[in-house]
């Protein structure tokens, strides 16, 4: 099947309400793999699955109301979209909303939530996760102040597959 067809493909079975087809709709017009770029249309996709309660797609949704990609910056919307995705279990999720918390951005900096949240998805291996719990450590941040535990972090960073983004 061509590049071409796949994409025609997905997009008739999305429009069926077909959850994973939305998705990977919304990476191919995110990314522009196999058709121009765009992210009005990658967002739009992304919210259908979003909606169906897909926290793969409520993780992208508050990343473009972050970004302010495709739709106007947000992040209160970030916030909410982050929030379902990482109450699901999602790590990519709990990471993004830890860094929230962590900086202030649409909620009231909270260290302690955080940490919780980049631990929660570094325990999950996500790779940017454990390298936050690793600042953590090494900033006694939260958590007393422990280089042992810090390195232990970033080398479970470093050696993990999906390098850091």
């Amino acid at each position: 099947m061509s590049l071409k067809n796949l994409i025609e493909h997905y997009v008739k079975i999305a429009e069926a309400g077909d959850i994973e087809a939305q998705v990977n709709l919304g990476v191919c017009y995110s990314k522009g793999d196999g058709i121009e770029q765009n992210f009005v249309e990658a967002i739009k996709w992304y919210q259908k699955a979003a909606e169906q309660e897909n926290a793969i797609a409520q993780h992208k949704v508050g990343y473009h109301y972050a970004s302010g990609s495709g739709v106007e910056q947000n992040y209160l919307t970030a916030i909410k979209w982050y929030k379902k995705s990482a109450e699901q279990g999602y790590a990519a999720a709990q990471n993004s909303l830890g860094n929230c918390y962590e900086i202030g951005i649409g909620v009231e900096k909270n260290y302690e939530k955080a940490f919780t949240l980049y631990k929660q998805a570094a325990e999950q291996g996500d790779v940017n996760a454990q390298y936050n719990v690793g600042i953590h450590y090494y900033k006694g941040q939260v958590v007393e102040k422990n280089l042992e535990e810090a390195t232990r972090w970033f080398k479970i960073s470093e050696s993990n597959p999906a390098k850091a983004i």
